[in-house]
């Protein structure tokens, strides 16, 4: 069941239309106040949240981005993510995501996120065919669901992403959230064969839907990330060329799991979005840090 239950009309200000709870926890500093104005609702009873631009007209089909993960009681997305979200804003494009917690892409989570895409897609008129903005585990989130519906993805970017399972979250390091991902894949008190599906589990086992609607794809990720190891977007990168796709990693030297400068303030990311969204260059951007990048070993 799909119910709108709240609609914060602008930073502060929160009308609630059907008695339900207001806007709650969500984190409002990953956005410019002056851009945007912000929805919430609910999906399936899970909350979500878009934003407007102010100086942009509802319109059919309009151009977004969907962000995952959304972690409303934890503050994700958070301030990291402004500078990407300001610009994308300034240039017409609307920024959507939907909290389906600690998911992992298991079929649950990807349920929900069809229920979501549906409603923003009808209801707010939303383009059918969003960019996708997948953050370290929102990599399994996005690409979970994009697998299933690649003719429904206009393009995937991604910051540090989890695209193997066998890389994270591993039992010795994130014990908790290696149980939390079994049971998210219906495998609780299976150990032994979850350990064995790992890889069908993985989205970089399964590409070919994404290769055949020739669906570009533009990762950034450090070479010294313990806990997303760049295996993540290298492998993939290799697999999904080998099927015939596009797909480009841009491999920052020095650069870990981190809130670095070089991942969230990327000229070529938000190029990335802009050149398939609007069509055009991006604007000067008032900082573009110098990058010292390398390569995907071979």
């Amino acid at each position: 069941m799909l119910r709108e239950v709240t609609i914060c009309v602008r930073v502060g200000l929160i009308l609630t239309l059907l008695g339900a709870a207001s806007c709650g926890n969500l984190n409002q500093k990953f956005f410019s106040e002056d851009l945007a104005t912000i929805t919430t609702f609910q999906v399936a009873g899970h909350r979500a949240f878009l934003l407007v631009p102010k100086s942009q007209h509802a319109q059919d089909q309009g151009p977004w981005i969907w962000y995952a993960p959304t972690f409303i009681h934890k503050d994700t997305p958070g301030q990291v993510n402004r500078y990407i979200f300001d610009a994308l804003l300034k240039n017409g494009i609307q920024v959507a995501g939907v909290d389906v917690g600690e998911s992992y892409g298991g079929p649950e989570g990807t349920k929900v996120y069809s229920s979501f895409y549906q409603l923003v897609v009808e209801k707010y008129r939303l383009s059918s065919k969003p960019c996708l903005f997948a953050q370290s585990r929102g990599g399994l989130m996005l690409y979970n669901w994009a697998e299933e519906h690649a003719d429904s993805v206009l393009c995937i970017a991604a910051i540090f992403p989890v695209t193997d399972l066998r890389t994270w979250p591993l039992s010795k390091d994130s014990p908790q959230q290696y149980d939390q991902a079994r049971d998210a894949y219906g495998m609780k008190g299976r150990d032994e064969e979850f350990r064995k599906r790992l890889e069908e589990f993985s989205p970089v086992s399964h590409l070919s839907s994404l290769a055949q609607y020739k669906v570009p794809i533009f990762h950034i990720h450090g070479d010294s990330d313990y806990w997303v190891p760049l295996s993540n977007s290298c492998s993939l990168a290799k697999r999904y060329a080998a099927l015939g796709g596009d797909a480009k990693v841009q491999v920052i030297k020095g650069k870990g799991h981190e809130s670095a400068d070089e991942f969230f303030k990327s000229c070529d990311l938000l190029e990335f979005f802009l050149s398939h969204l609007v069509h055009q260059s991006a604007s000067a951007a008032p900082h573009c840090p110098q990058i010292d990048m390398g390569t995907c070993p071979q």
